[in-house]
C-alpha cells in the first residue's frame, strides 16, 4: 500500500504532447521543473535526473505517461537512483539545491536536504484513470521493489493518477 500523495496534479491535456510539456504545465500551479536537468557527479558522471517535478515541501515528484511497463519501471528505477544519490552523495545533493534555487530562488530547499517522500505519477496513454487493477503486471512487480527500497530509506512512497482530459470539445 502506498501512503496518501499529498499533492494534487493538474490534469494531462490534449494539448500537452510530451512529458516536458506536461512538467512544465505543472511548474505554473507551484511545482518547481527539474525535468531533463541533470546532475552528474563523481558517482553518476553521465547524470541522473533528480525528479520531474519538486514540491513546495521538498516531495520529489516522477512523471510518466505510458502505454507499458517498460517506462513505467524505468520511472520507478529513476526515483530510487535519485532518492539514493540526494541521500548519500554530498556531491548531488549540493548540485540538486542549486538547481532548485536557480529555477525557483525562493523555494524552501536547504542545503542539507534529504528525500522524505515520493510520488510516481502515472497517466496512462489509453486515457483510462490509473488503478491497481489496470496498472500493467511488470510495472507493479517494479513498483513494489522500489516502494520497499525506499521505505527501507524512511522514505513515503505513493502513487498518482494523472486524469487525461480531452480539451478538444
Amino acid at each position: 500500500m502506498t501512503a496518501p500523495a499529498g499533492c494534487t496534479l493538474p490534469p494531462w491535456t490534449a494539448d500537452l504532447a510530451t512529458e516536458e510539456e506536461y512538467n512544465v504545465e505543472a511548474a505554473k500551479h507551484g511545482y518547481v521543473c527539474l525535468d531533463r536537468r541533470l546532475i552528474k557527479t563523481a558517482q553518476h558522471p553521465h547524470g541522473f535526473e533528480a525528479a520531474d517535478l519538486l514540491a513546495e515541501d521538498g516531495t520529489l515528484i516522477y512523471v510518466k505517461r505510458a502505454a507499458s511497463s517498460a517506462p513505467l519501471s524505468h520511472l520507478f528505477a529513476q526515483g530510487r537512483i535519485s532518492a539514493d544519490a540526494l541521500r548519500y552523495d554530498a556531491e548531488a545533493r549540493s548540485e540538486f539545491v542549486r538547481r532548485v534555487r536557480e529555477r525557483r530562488s525562493g523555494h524552501p530547499v536547504s542545503e542539507d536536504f534529504t528525500p522524505r517522500k515520493v510520488v510516481y505519477a502515472i497517466s496512462l496513454k489509453s486515457g483510462k484513470a490509473l488503478t491497481t487493477a489496470n496498472l500493467f503486471t511488470f510495472a507493479q512487480v517494479s513498483l513494489l521493489q522500489a516502494a520497499r527500497a525506499l521505505r527501507a530509506q524512511g522514505i513515503d512512497v505513493s502513487v498518482v493518477g494523472i486524469p487525461s482530459v480531452d480539451t478538444s470539445a
